[in-house]
């Protein structure tokens, strides 16, 4: 008869494996007590990364900037300190109410925080909690939200990769490495999100399997726990960005559900059954979140920016798939041409090669547990890579989800696939008998140098023509040396410490750090824009000509007609600007700028998009156009001499007039 697998509530299996979590746990023990002291005192001292504090923001050019602590806010960041941080801020001092423009559709919750019923209220959590002291205390709300997904991140992984088999010496090191990649850092942590939700999926999908699997009555029914944890992380996993969420969904949750189909913990029925259960729960939340904002969803997927584009395969140049190493020269603010540091920046996927490496020299015989996760990441990373390495044929755009992916922007996360395979292969490398490391460390050696070289050449010739060729050489001969140092020391607890001190350099001082939000709030144009605010009559809006203004104007919860477009177009609200539809393609967009430029008295109004992401709008201040929105001042960037002007200050950020004017309809 053939012998059953043995169910983790039999007394041996459960023995073992208590004994051995219990030894996992210590260093896994510690690293979550360094990760919760080190988010609390941030969000305690409110201290960010953000960028707030950049030259265009601030109210003084002379002086360093309010409250920063150390590095530099890069203009770069134009999004984050011109977008998603002025608005987070006045949506937390608001208490969590949203203030969109009247030109854009109402409901900004779908990708902005703020607002959103009961339903987004439950999913988003983090947010419900922290808005209820954001009016009160703004900084340290604001900073709990900023290191939110990062903390989650570096407590989840180096767990969910010892629940699948990884030890922490090669779990936590590896979890670094994606925090600390030029792709985290360079985009302000935010390509950590999905990765954050995908892991919550992943954890609880695993809980949900470990509870189910034991004997005890009252632990399978706390089994609700982690399934509801887990359907809120596949939903919020879901509603992330697409284009990075696509590709680390199937990252993390490929493998889980092979871990899930192979353990000897339970039969594979079990497996689905939990698998399964996470997914139809998450698709039920998701089905939920998706009705309370149907008409939302439908608003973004009509525009013409973002909500029409579709990708296919292409290739990517080896300095964007490879180049991560020689990062480091960005933090030197180089001049770059054809891209910026974000667009350029990406994560380790030299990894992808040299786990690909080491895979064939394992005796995998030895390692049955560990093969399946390892094949499965390396074919994950396999298919993956094709979509940024080979250019596919143009039906390829069909292919949802990955139609939704963009082929520079899955080479910025590929490295994080590469981190997680490297892990699986490198964790059955280090418990392999090879009586000789030291071949298979020259081969891994050599491609991981000529590999890196060649990035950093092309690097070189085609986005940073001041990068010189000694600094190439230097920067491969390091990374090399690193790769070598971990393969022939595959045994050793600390095999992958060089390779995490060799990384941290890369992306030191990529941001600067920053107590609480620079001139924005309490500066003398933060006082300017509050009392000019308080002679409008009420429901009065302000309308700017440039972005700063606006961001000065989100951050103290200031109501303009200028600002966000979140999620598209009121169709009804630009009609009236725009009464014959002549310039909805310029309009009908989402996640973009809305600008006023203001014509000559009786100037005719135009409406054009300035770039894929900003909306520009012409117009006369004292047209009669604008009188359906009743504004209440404006800001210009000139002087300007309507006859419904009266001005009553100037604002001066970052060292250049803006005329304020009030508006008498």
């Amino acid at each position: 008869m053939e012998e059953r697998r043995p169910w983790v509530g039999s007394e041996p299996v459960r023995a073992r494996g208590a004994w051995r979590r219990r030894i996992a746990d210590r260093p896994m023990r510690a690293w979550t007590i360094v990760v919760a002291v080190l988010y609390a005192a941030l969000v305690v001292g409110g201290i960010t990364t953000t960028s707030v504090g950049f030259e265009p923001l601030r109210d003084e050019l002379t002086s360093t900037p309010d409250g920063l602590i150390a590095g530099k806010p890069r203009a770069i960041r134009s999004d984050e300190a011109l977008r998603s941080t002025p608005w987070t801020i006045g949506v937390l001092e608001r208490s969590g109410d949203a203030f969109t423009t009247p030109l854009t559709y109402r409901d900004a919750s779908l990708v902005a925080p703020g607002g959103g019923g009961p339903v987004t209220k439950l999913l988003f959590l983090e947010s419900t909690v922290f808005d209820l002291f954001g009016s009160t205390l703004t900084t340290q709300a604001f900073a709990a939200i900023w290191w939110f997904v990062t903390a989650v991140v570096l407590l989840l992984l180096p767990r969910w990769f010892a629940r699948l088999g990884v030890p922490p010496s090669v779990g936590i090191p590896l979890t670094v490495l994606v925090v600390a990649s030029p792709a985290t850092a360079w985009w302000s942590w935010s390509s950590l999100t999905p990765l954050c939700w995908a892991l919550v999926a992943a954890m609880g999908t695993l809980g949900v399997h470990r509870l189910l699997t034991t004997r005890v009555g009252r632990a399978r029914l706390w089994a609700l726990v982690p399934l509801v944890v887990g359907a809120a992380g596949f939903a919020r996993m879901s509603l992330s960005y697409q284009p990075w969420a696509v590709p680390i969904a199937l990252t993390v949750l490929v493998p889980t559900l092979v871990f899930l189909l192979t353990t000897a913990e339970a039969p594979r029925r079990v497996g689905l059954l939990c698998a399964g259960a996470v997914v139809l729960a998450g698709g039920a939340a998701f089905s939920l979140y998706y009705r309370e904002h149907a008409t939302s969803l439908g608003v973004l997927a009509d525009t013409v920016y973002p909500g029409s584009r579709r990708n296919t395969g292409s290739p990517a140049s080896l300095a964007q798939l490879f180049g991560a190493p020689h990062m480091w020269v960005l933090q030197r603010t180089p001049a770059l041409v054809n891209t910026n540091q974000s667009e350029i920046s990406s994560s380790y996927l030299i990894l992808g090669l040299v786990a690909a490496l080491l895979a064939p020299a394992i005796d995998w015989r030895r390692r049955t547990s560990g093969c399946a996760l390892a094949v499965t990441t390396l074919v994950v990373l396999g298919v993956l890579a094709s979509w940024c390495m080979v250019a596919w044929p143009d039906g390829a755009s069909k292919l949802f989800p990955m139609s939704l992916v963009a082929p520079l922007r899955l080479a910025q996360v590929l490295g994080f696939t590469a981190i997680i395979a490297f892990g699986f292969v490198f964790t059955a490398w280090g418990r392999d008998r090879i009586g000789s490391r030291r071949a298979t460390a020259g081969v891994v050696g050599a491609a991981t140098f000529l590999l890196t070289a060649y990035a950093g050449s092309g690097l070189r010739v085609n986005f940073l023509p001041g990068y010189r060729t000694p600094w190439i050489g230097l920067t491969s001969l390091v990374v090399t040396a690193v790769v070598v140092c971990a393969v022939l020391a595959g045994r050793r607890s600390w095999a992958l410490v060089p390779m995490v001190v060799a990384a941290l350099p890369v992306v030191l001082f990529a941001n600067p750090v920053q107590h609480g939000f620079g001139d924005l709030t309490t500066g003398t144009n933060a006082a300017k824009v509050r009392s000019i605010s308080a002679t409008f009559e009420r429901g009065q809006l302000w309308a700017t000509d440039d972005f700063y203004a606006d961001a000065l104007l989100m951050a103290n919860s200031e109501q303009a007609l200028s600002g966000q477009q979140w999620v598209g177009p009121d169709v009804d609200a630009w009609k009236r600007l725009d009464p014959t539809g002549a310039s909805k393609d310029a309009w009908n967009r989402g996640a973009s700028y809305i600008l006023f430029g203001w014509a000559p008295a009786g100037g005719d109004t135009r409406i054009t998009a300035a770039q894929a992401d900003i909306i520009r709008v012409d117009i006369d201040p004292c047209s009669p156009t604008l009188d359906a929105f009743d504004l209440g001042a404006i800001s210009a960037n000139h002087t300007l001499d309507g006859d419904c002007l009266t001005e009553v200050g100037r604002l001066d950020l970052g060292g250049i007039d803006r005329w304020v004017y009030r508006v008498d309809g």
